[in-house]
């Protein structure tokens, strides 16, 4: 056995540990299905997640319980054993905890693994998950010298391209690779390399080293797929067309690469396989789609008709054009907006962004990149500044991870790439303030209510191009400019809404949004609307220069307010978000001009509740005032008293009637005291209460909707430490452009007043059992 590789435990074993070792950890309806055990590690592997016992220290005796929900899974990578000298293959898994498990690979049958958490991660009901776990259909052998390895290396090792659907699947199906009912719909072979599409996910087969033994087979989920580019081969000298998918995995899978072999791979094919999977059913079947596009001979095409020099153009030639003479939109697709640069060109349509980017002297490479709406979490425009500046600017953000800076000691400034795309139109040929509102409404109708991350779209489609661009009235943007430029101190919402609104004088809102809360702090406004935070920032010296910036609702992942103390005026409001470009928003407000929990109370409402379904209170557009004056301070006495006996009940009382942070149906079921701060565990989130400062003066209220935590871990008291603590998981982003960020929460607590299994079951019984899965 190698260092620390794990080996099975007998299923009576297993189920013996978990009882006598570590009872009460698993959930009433909770099963055991394999267990392993490594020198001091074990993992189990039950019914609804992964769960690690990881031993730290010494003597042993601080023991970790990590859970790792199946839903919460993005992906995961088998990889088989190498040479004879390596003795281990292994699991790895993106989402939820990433972790990385090593088995012995003569005692571990590595795509049993693979097998099993298939059925986990992609079976759509019970039934299916069950027949995946049935045994494979012949003998398994982990050795190079037989068995499923050595079938699919040599199956690899075939010098093919395009590959056969029925073949491969036979292969995978050989091998227990796919679960019952899933279809390979589209294979495609480079070197020694597999990227195989099925009716459930998507397979990338890498062969790693010299001899090709170790092969790694991830899967993901399309879900995980936030855009994707195809690029047509160049040139003479230039083989190979390209296509990249863009993930929210990780940082490192950020974009998988295939090349493809020209001549010998139809690219279009690929780009109609993946708009039917992530943007919609085309009304053209593959036979009617791919030859047309194929005979349009796509790159003279595009250099003859993004030669000349213009900005925003006629919608309906481009719409023609893309149906006809280059037809790259799909049947029931609808070119609304299109801006044409020198050579490239961006269209805005009823399902998507796409950018065609005409690359190389010759004009004969071009890429075609696709974000769909859903994959679009937060947006914005500015206006062109003074002097030179004649350009307005459009970006996105996206869930796409970022390029870090290279290591060095004196190294460039990360980049966005696909986590951010920003370009410039015109400012004397473009109505911004209409984008704004075109992309508002795109985004809002595909995120209201979360039909899923690439949702049916047969009528969606139907209901985006019910709101298709419409023109900003004539002096728009400088009336808005002159009423950004008065000074406000107070903001009266139903004021702001008549000048924002659509018919007002200034359209930037939606046809159905509403203005709730607005604020203004120097030049800048942030405004609540009921469907986003909508923020205004006036740049540069002469504050010619405005963006205009969207938040939904939808897109914020956890948020805390920081309540003003004695000596204190101002408090803050902190929100983390799912973009990794731009994860964390912070604005303070003046004492006297902005009620912090109002704020709470109306973001709350706006994220709680039930996964993949609107919140409790998404339509609930009320503004709840914080109490009598003086509650805060009470509430800071109350947390400040070191004899509190903590009383679920109580607490609930406290923070629905003094202070009204929780919601009307929101019931308290665990709340812990350590020293000054508070931990409670609520039906909808988890609420950690930070008092802070020297006279305890200033309460943070950092909260985390139960639907967003991904993970979580308990951990037992060493031999010398009277502590025992709590993390949970909600993203791990890396926040740009100088910050890591790692959004998780770790608590300490008193070993004596805190049971870390009745933690544990209350936060398992909630997050488990959610169908939701992670976008």
């Amino acid at each position: 056995m190698g260092f620390n590789n794990a080996e099975p435990l007998p299923q009576d074993e297993a189920e013996k540990r978990l009882k006598e070792h570590f009872s009460g950890l698993l959930l009433q309806d909770e099963k055991l299905d394999m267990g392993f055990k490594a020198i001091r590690d074990e993992y189990y592997f039950t019914s609804h997640r992964i769960l690690v016992v990881d031993v730290h220290g010494i003597s042993g005796k601080k023991v970790e319980y990590q859970s790792c929900p199946y839903h919460a899974i993005k992906a995961f990578a088998i990889e088989t054993a190498g040479s004879l000298l390596d003795t281990d293959s292994s699991l790895k898994v993106y989402g939820g905890i990433a972790m990385s498990i090593e088995f012995d690979k003569d005692k571990v049958n590595i795509f049993e693994i693979q097998k099993y958490m298939s059925g986990h991660i992609f079976s759509n009901s019970v039934e299916d998950r069950m027949a995946s776990e049935e045994a494979a259909p012949y003998k398994t052998e982990t050795k190079a010298e037989g068995g499923k390895t050595k079938t699919m290396l040599d199956y690899l090792a075939n010098d093919s391209v395009r590959l056969e659907e029925g073949a491969v699947e036979n292969e995978l199906g050989g091998i227990g690779a796919l679960i019952p009912g899933e279809k390979v719909e589209l294979a495609y072979k480079c070197g020694r390399d597999m990227v195989v599409c099925t009716s459930k996910r998507v397979m990338y087969m890498d062969t790693q080293g010299f001899s090709g033994k170790r092969v790694e087979f991830l899967s993901l989920r399309y879900s995980c797929i936030k855009a994707y580019e195809v690029e047509t081969a160049g040139g003479i000298l230039d083989r190979d067309a390209t296509f990249n998918l863009f993930t929210n995995i990780s940082e490192d899978r950020k974009c998988l690469r295939t090349d493809l072999r020209k001549g010998q791979s139809d690219i279009m094919e690929v780009l109609w396989y993946f708009n039917n999977k992530l943007l919609g059913a085309d009304t053209l079947s593959k036979e009617e789609s791919v030859p047309l596009a194929a005979a349009s001979n796509a790159t003279n095409t595009a250099w003859s008709w993004l030669s000349d020099d213009m900005s925003q153009i006629d919608a309906n030639l481009v719409n023609h054009h893309f149906h006809t003479s280059q037809p790259l939109l799909q049947g029931n697709e609808v070119c609304e907006v299109a801006f044409k640069g020198r050579r490239d060109l961006v269209l805005f349509t009823n399902k998507r962004m796409l950018f065609v980017d005409v690359q190389g002297l010759s004009g004969k490479r071009v890429s075609y990149c696709t974000i769909p709406y859903t994959s679009i979490k937060m947006f914005q425009v500015a206006t062109a500044g003074g002097g030179m500046d004649k350009d307005c600017e459009i970006g996105i953000f996206t869930e796409v991870w970022f390029n870090p800076s290279p290591p060095g000691d004196d190294p460039p400034p990360p980049e966005p790439g696909m986590s951010y795309v920003e370009f410039d139109v015109n400012k004397h040929t473009t109505d911004i303030l209409g984008i704004f509102r075109y992309l508002a409404a795109k985004v809002y109708t595909l995120q209201d209510g979360n039909p899923g991350i690439y949702p049916d779209l047969e009528d969606l489609g139907h209901q985006l191009m019910e709101k298709p661009f419409e023109a900003s009235p004539p002096g728009a943007m400088e009336k808005l400019m002159n009423y950004i430029g008065q000074d406000l101190s107070q903001m009266d919402p139903k004021e702001i809404e008549e000048v924002l609104s659509i018919g007002g004088a200034s359209p930037v809102l939606d046809f159905d949004e509403k203005v709730l809360m607005a604020f203004k702090c120097g030049r800048d406004f942030t405004i609540f609307t009921s469907k986003c935070i909508l923020d205004i920032n006036v740049k540069g010296f002469t504050g010619k220069k405005k963006e205009f910036r969207s938040i939904p609702y939808s897109s914020i992942r956890s948020f805390s307010t920081e309540a003003s103390g004695s000596f204190d005026r101002d408090s803050e409001l902190k929100i983390n978000l799912n973009t990794p470009w731009e994860a964390q928003m912070k604005r303070d407000f003046s004492a006297g001009k902005a009620d912090i929990v109002s704020i709470q109370a109306l973001i709350a409402a706006k994220t709680l509740g039930a996964p993949g379904r609107p919140s409790d209170f998404a339509n609930d557009n009320t503004i709840k005032k914080s109490g009598e004056p003086g509650n805060m301070e009470k509430m800071i006495a109350f947390l400040g008293d070191k004899h509190l006996q903590i009383d679920p009940k109580t607490v609930e009382q406290k923070f629905k009637i003094e202070l009204p942070i929780l919601q009307a149906d929101e019931d308290v079921e665990l709340a812990y005291k350590h020293g000054r701060d508070m931990f409670v565990v609520t039906t909808k989130r988890v609420l950690n209460i930070d008092v802070q400062g020297l006279r305890g003066n200033k309460v943070e209220f950092e909260s985390f909707p139960l639907k967003n935590i991904t993970g979580f871990s308990v951990q037992s008291a060493g031999t010398l430490s009277r502590t025992v603590k709590a993390r949970l998981f909600v993203s791990a982003l890396k926040g740009a452009p100088d910050q890591v960020f790692d959004l998780k929460i770790e608590k300490e607590f008193s070993k004596k007043d805190v049971n870390i299994f009745e933690l544990n079951n209350s936060l398992a019984s909630k997050i488990l059992v959610s169908a939701h899965h992670q976008m």
